[in-house]
């Protein structure tokens, strides 16, 4: 992002990476800008001539044992470089930025003693844990979800999808981490051109995540129905927890008061969120209507002879992505009710995995379905509850399960009017 001769990037990196980062700096250099400001989020350039520009970035250990102990090691540190002509820039997280302007001499790896390695290695861990803990708090809220529910509709939403693709990269990145530190901490960390490439495509990550986070808060403003709004949620707790942990990396003037206020804050406002999502979202849209009354579906009352009083006895709920498709649909008619849900998928291993978690549902309801004889063709499986008055037909790639035909005495004639329509007019594999 560029506003004028400001330029921000975003960037994911640990002190452990500072050897990266110098090279890092020292290439937009090349290319005209800056350094100005740094953090764990994102660094600011600032618009100069393109020139050779040296940086070097150390930690400053024992910052965190006493205050002015702290502030008064980084400003000894800080005047010893500058008595050897180095220029201070910035600091962030113990880490100061010194550079030299106009020096030809390429960046190399410095050999560091073993306390600084150490010194290193436990800021970046610990900075690394906290962001582990973090995102997988939230993706396991997300997999209950899935795992736990009646069905896969999970999988039925895009925006849904997209918010656990983007946790499953950022956590994978995260573990990447945690190996490369390891293996500078064991001293085989030596790829300083591969490393240089890693923190930029963090940086790329971290891009992606504030657009899919725009996208959503927009989606949201101009969406009427607002029930699909799980990926802001996700999108927008992450961010949180990346600027609370910027917040505490950076070096700060605020008091530890003030900062333990802000964490209790935001770890009420996550258990909020995941209470939220979890239990009172799902009851508050379960009432939504549907967003095209008068849309023609593949099976409604006119294929049973009915039709419905007003458009107010028509409720529906659809959902689709790229992977599957979900349907649920209820209206009352003048002479019957019509109830049912009908899931679809192109992945028959995703369709059988949907049944299974329905059949699984229902046992532990205490509910048991089993397996009858129809006349449709033997590739379509149709089963039953004790009571007869639900069915669900399985094929290869759809199941559908419908609900409530206590007053119909043809089940027969039912069933053969729900194959013909949704498992026919459409291209269907049976195999």
């Amino acid at each position: 992002m560029r506003f004028g001769d400001i330029r921000i990037v975003l960037i994911d990196f640990y002190s452990y990476e500072i050897d990266a980062l110098e090279t890092y700096l020292e290439e937009m250099a090349l290319k005209g800008w800056m350094l100005e400001k740094f953090s764990n989020l994102y660094i600011k350039f600032r618009k100069i001539e393109p020139k050779n520009i040296k940086y070097k970035i150390d930690m400053v250990n024992d910052v965190a044992l006493n205050k002015e102990l702290g502030k008064k090691l980084s400003l000894e540190y800080r005047k010893k470089l500058q008595e050897l002509g180095w220029s201070y820039s910035c600091e962030c997280n113990k880490l100061q930025v010194f550079y030299k302007e106009n020096e030809d001499k390429k960046s190399i790896i410095r050999k560091r003693e073993n306390k600084d390695i150490q010194a290193l290695f436990h800021n970046s861990l610990s900075q690394l844990i906290l962001k582990i803990l973090f995102i997988s708090i939230i993706l396991l809220n997300q997999l209950i979800l899935i795992f736990k529910g009646e069905n896969l509709n999970y999988l039925t939403n895009n925006g849904r999808l997209l918010g656990m693709s983007i946790m499953i990269i950022f956590i994978s990145t995260c573990l990447i981490d945690l190996y490369k530190l390891i293996k500078f901490r064991l001293g085989k960390n030596k790829e300083k051109e591969s490393s240089t490439l890693w923190i930029r495509f963090k940086g790329s990550i971290i891009t992606i995540i504030f657009l899919a986070a725009i996208i959503g808060v927009i989606t949201i403003i101009f969406e009427k129905n607002k029930e699909d709004f799980d990926i802001t949620i996700i999108i927008l707790s992450i961010i949180s927890g990346l600027f609370l942990l910027g917040y505490f990396t950076e070096n700060k003037k605020d008091s530890i008061r003030k900062k333990l206020t802000v964490s209790t804050c935001f770890i009420i406002a996550i258990v909020s969120i995941m209470v939220l999502n979890n239990f009172l979202v799902p009851n508050i849209f379960k009432s939504k209507s549907n967003r095209v009354k008068s849309k023609e579906y593949s099976l409604s009352l006119k294929d049973f002879n009915d039709e419905v009083s007003s458009e107010e006895d028509i409720y529906v709920d659809e959902e689709s992505s790229f992977i599957a498709n979900k349907l649920f649909y209820t209206a009352n008619g003048r002479k019957m009710k019509l109830s049912y849900e009908l899931f679809e998928s192109d992945y028959r291993f995703i369709v059988n995995w949907n049944f299974n978690k329905m059949m699984k549902w229902f046992e532990n309801k205490g509910i048991t379905y089993k397996e009858i004889q129809t006349n449709l063709p033997n590739a379509v499986k149709v089963y039953t509850n004790e009571k007869e008055n639900n069915y669900i037909i399985l094929s290869s790639n759809k199941v559908i399960e419908v609900i409530g035909l206590d007053s119909i005495k043809d089940k027969e004639d039912v069933l053969n009017i729900v194959y013909n329509k949704i498992f026919t007019n459409k291209k269907e594999e049976l195999a």
